[in-house]
């Protein structure tokens, strides 16, 4: 394509319609508009809202089967009125605005029917007290004032590279190397900001140590699957294969299993947040020292009863809460018991035992229970396999015996630490023989139910006496200027934006949406392989959204060339060369120490360029002049 042409669709990024604040100096000012032909179209918008009590976001006009039309996108679907108001969140209409450009034709299947037209117009719009106050067309945006309507052509903010590409060349500095170095037989707890090279510094470490012992099992132990999969792929760059890298939640269930028979194979896929938080909370274990004052006699091992015992006995259950801090609220408590209940009932596989094997199978495959109240009927949760070693530890204790234990690593790492409850981290500080590495930062911790309450604590946990602590204090991943932004925030204080960090305020959700697509797609035309992260509170919904325009993928594996749209929590451990935080509003960032680390969290995964978006208003925690964002009213 000849460069004039690649210069008309990067001028064409339609829908930008933001404010940079501070506005660089090469941004255009708005300028009054004697178009004839845009002053038309705009007169032809205001008559089409004029008066309209309804939430309209934005137009489209399509030539379909010899015949224009006109459509709103708006809140909920008004089919009846005139023109018809889509809803733009779910109306398969609605995915033409989203896919398609200006004359564009396209092919909508509707059920048997296919609908095919052409994209006349789309424009997105700000709609006050039934009044149109701001359109923004595919290459201008479009404000009135007093004297008429003034125009301004959008301004890109996301920007490619420059110089090399490519995975960067990791050299230790003399503070990592320390640490790689550290006796074979010591635990180190590995501290740092984000980006200072915990991670690199962990796998180095494993690395040296099956250098010179490669009999030793080695294993890591994460948070999230999306950092196994980022540590794994450390490992195989530097040639170390005989590392097991494991998710938590999926290595206890297994080792449970080992150590336990007869535990449930099914794992429980509906527990509600405040049971997961009971049953990573300390206080638990006031209830179960209760549970082994009632056993008799010696007992010879722990099974799955005695959590039904321990988590359905409402006295218990409601002692634990009294304990935990804050205090279990009692719809927490009855939801425990409930699931308790349910768990522990006969699934229909067991009623119907007598029966034909294919009628215990629904026709889509499934288990008679799936999608009912019994689904999960004979699991185990994933906060489970913790507790039962917890139990064994005290039934162990009080017979003289030693207690069932995980299959013990020679070498084991443990990333995201702070992400670990007291339960899971004993778990883990009675899995390894040799060497120890435990890496993490506090103002990284957004997980909630870990109780997370300092270092000294978490050591305490993993019940280790003596364990050596090193903090690194450099930063490699993010850009100065991102790294100082990031850092200001996370100290409450205000940070000001620069050429590595921009702001993006919307009018609304669609307006965020489209401005998202579009700067995508002119980024990928510049640099192919960049790599990008959404990084949002809602990953589902996000997701669900951008992918009726543009292909996108999760956490799962970084790929160039993607857009990865990824949560807070499966961002964590995770870079990319530019990342959007899009839902950066006083929805999503209240101010709140929770609301700022996961802000904290989100913005330094970014290695190039770090993008603040958000629709309504910004949240209080960038403490900026809403006054400076005309569109985010």
């Amino acid at each position: 394509m000849p460069a004039a042409g690649i210069d008309r669709i990067l001028h064409l990024v339609s829908f930008r319609g933001i404010w940079i604040y501070p506005r660089p100096e090469a941004s255009p000012e708005l300028q009054p508009s004697h178009d004839p032909a845009l002053l038309r179209r705009l007169e032809k918008l205001q008559k089409l809202v004029h008066g309209s009590t309804l939430p309209i976001f934005a137009h489209l006009r399509v030539r379909t089967a010899g015949k224009e039309r006109d459509l709103l996108l708006g809140g909920p679907s008004a089919p009846a009125a005139s023109p018809p108001v889509l809803a733009w969140e779910r109306a398969p209409l609605a995915d033409v605005f989203f896919e398609s450009r200006e004359g564009d034709d396209y092919e909508l299947e509707l059920g048997d029917r296919i609908l095919e037209g052409e994209v006349i117009e789309r424009n997105l719009l700000r709609v006050e007290d039934g009044a149109l106050v701001e359109v923004i067309t595919e290459d201008l945006r479009c404000l009135r004032s007093e004297g008429g309507w003034e125009t301004r052509p959008p301004v890109p903010l996301l920007q490619p590279r420059e110089g090399a590409r490519g995975p960067r060349k990791v050299e230790l500095d003399k503070a990592q190397r320390e640490i790689v170095d550290l006796p074979a037989r010591d635990a180190v707890l590995v501290l740092g900001e984000a980006g200072a090279g915990k991670t690199t510094v962990a796998v180095h470490r494993i690395q040296k140590l099956l250098a010179n012992h490669p009999r030793w099992r080695a294993g890591v132990i994460v948070p999230t699957e999306p950092l196994r999969h980022r540590i794994q792929s450390m490992l195989e760059r530097l040639g170390v294969s005989r590392v097991q890298v494991f998710g938590f939640d999926r290595w206890a269930l297994a080792e449970a299993r080992q150590s336990f028979p007869g535990l449930p194979t099914r794992d429980s896929r509906h527990a509600p947040a405040g049971i997961v938080r009971i049953k990573r909370d300390p206080a638990l274990r006031v209830a179960m020292r209760r549970l082994v004052e009632r056993w008799r006699g010696k007992k010879q091992r722990i099974v799955r009863n005695d959590l039904g015992e321990l988590f359905g006995d409402r006295e218990l259950v409601e002692l634990a809460a009294a304990h935990a801090d804050p205090l279990i609220p009692l719809p927490q408590i009855e939801e425990l018991l409930e699931h308790t209940r349910l768990q522990f009932s006969e699934t229909a596989e067991e009623l119907w035992a007598g029966a034909d094997g294919d009628a215990l199978v629904g026709v889509d495959g499934s288990g008679l229970d799936e999608d009912t109240a019994l689904a999960d009927a004979g699991t185990l949760d994933p906060e489970d396999p913790p507790v039962l070693y917890a139990l064994e530890k005290l039934r162990a204790e009080r017979a003289g015996e030693q207690p069932l234990a995980p299959r013990p690593f020679d070498v084991l790492f443990v990333d995201e630490a702070q992400e670990l409850a007291p339960f899971e981290l004993e778990l883990v500080g009675r899995s390894y023989r040799r060497a120890l590495i435990v890496a993490g930062d506090a103002g990284q911790q957004v997980d909630p139910s870990a109780n997370f309450r300092g270092w000294d604590t978490t050591i305490q946990d993993l019940g280790i006496p003596e364990m050596e602590r090193r903090e690194l204090t450099i930063g490699y991943r993010c850009p100065p200027a991102v790294s100082d932004f990031a850092n200001r925030i996370a100290a409450g204080e205000s940070a000001p934006a620069s050429e590595a960090v921009r702001f993006s305020p919307h009018a609304h959700d669609s307006h965020l949406i489209v401005w998202l697509v579009d700067e995508l797609r002119a980024l990928r035309l510049q640099d192919p392989a960049i790599t990008v992260g959404v990084v949002v509170r809602d990953a589902e919904r996000f997701g669900r959204l951008l992918g009726r325009a543009i292909s996108i993928v999760g956490a799962e594996e970084l790929i160039p060339g993607k857009t990865h749209v990824v949560s807070v929590q499966a961002a964590k451990g995770l870079e990319f060369d530019t990342v959007i935080v899009a839902d950066a509003g006083e929805l999503s960032y209240p101010d709140t120490p929770e609301a700022r680390r996961a802000l904290y969290v989100a913005m330094t995964r970014a290695t190039h360029q770090l993008v603040l978006a958000w629709s309504g208003k910004a949240s209080p925690l960038l403490a900026l002049d809403e006054g400076a964002f005309p569109t985010s009213g």
